[in-house]
């Protein structure tokens, strides 16, 4: 226990922004409190930045401490809002959805926005019979 308090000590909470710049992202890790930069890091690969973003830890900053950050609130996504499902799910491997290899071409494909929203008709329910459940008895 006295190692992992140790451990904490050393690590800053920093808020993670990313940004196209020359058909790259820069993520740049900010302190969460005095809202300054403590590093950034420019990467072309789609699985790179899934990557970096879903581990929440990073133990390189440029005063020596460990960087933590929570990946469902801790990100803005900036152009990159299309990455945010295949960093908090594992959406890609569920749906065989293709991503591309390069974030530039991440940028450049139309993402198509599916919502489904699930009800229940009672007239057409196989467990409903006259207004009340029916359930076991259905299909009798």
């Amino acid at each position: 226990m006295k190692r992992f308090y140790s451990l904490r000590k050393h690590e800053i909470p920093v808020k993670v922004s990313l940004e196209e710049v020359n058909e790259q992202c820069k993520i740049a890790f900010s302190d969460s409190q005095e809202e300054t930069t403590i590093r950034e890091i420019s990467v072309r690969c789609t699985s790179d930045a899934i990557s970096i973003l879903r581990s929440g830890y990073s133990l390189q900053s440029s005063i020596d401490k460990s960087m933590t950050w929570n990946s469902y609130h801790d990100v803005d996504y900036g152009d990159f809002d299309s990455l945010k499902p295949f960093v908090e799910t594992d959406s890609a491997v569920r749906t065989k959805t293709r991503i591309p290899v390069l974030l530039c071409d991440l940028l450049d494909s139309e993402q198509e926005h599916l919502e489904l929203v699930l009800t229940h008709d009672e007239a057409n329910c196989p467990v409903m019979k006259d207004g009340f459940l029916d359930m076991g008895r259905a299909g009798e």
